[in-house]
């Protein structure tokens, strides 16, 4: 370790505080995302939750919750559901449009990405982006399935 007065202390940058790298990251979605526009959805299994999981059986609550995250503000939109299945994500996203489209958000400007779980694409790997451009054809233009397995929705 160099003491103080060593000019090697002055070549290299301090690194950035935590609550620094979330201030720049807001910065940054602020930059790059328009307010309601851009949308990450996905869904999480309640079984794996040790305290719940007793009470998941013995008064069949639901087993999974369907979130859609807006990325810049960090707003989340819930809807909770007792199969992980592909009716059940079309019924939130068509739900969720609605909602959008009823609060004067154009929808032309809309992007929700999901990852590439069979909630999403249904589960033959084959059928998968024509299984959910066919029951989302009301809402969907393009679709692309990239090679990460991530599939980005941009709506019409």
């Amino acid at each position: 370790m160099c003491s103080s007065s060593c000019p090697y202390n002055y070549m290299v940058k301090p690194e950035k505080r935590k609550h620094q790298k979330k201030k720049d990251l807001r910065e940054l979605k602020a930059k790059l995302y328009k307010l309601l526009t851009f949308f990450e959805m996905d869904v999480k299994h309640f079984y794996d939750i040790p305290n719940y999981y007793h009470f998941m059986i013995k008064y069949k609550l639901p087993k999974y919750q369907y979130t859609i995250r807006e990325i810049r503000n960090g707003a989340m939109f819930l809807a909770f559901a007792s199969e992980c299945n592909l009716i059940n994500s079309i019924n939130f996203v068509n739900i969720f449009l609605n909602h959008l489209k009823n609060s004067g958000i154009d929808l032309s400007q809309v992007i929700i990405q999901t990852d590439n779980g069979s909630e999403f694409s249904g589960a033959d790997k084959y059928e998968k982006t024509k299984v959910l451009f066919t029951q989302l054809k009301i809402w969907v233009l393009n679709m692309f399935l990239f090679r990460t397995g991530c599939l980005i929705l941009i709506l019409m």
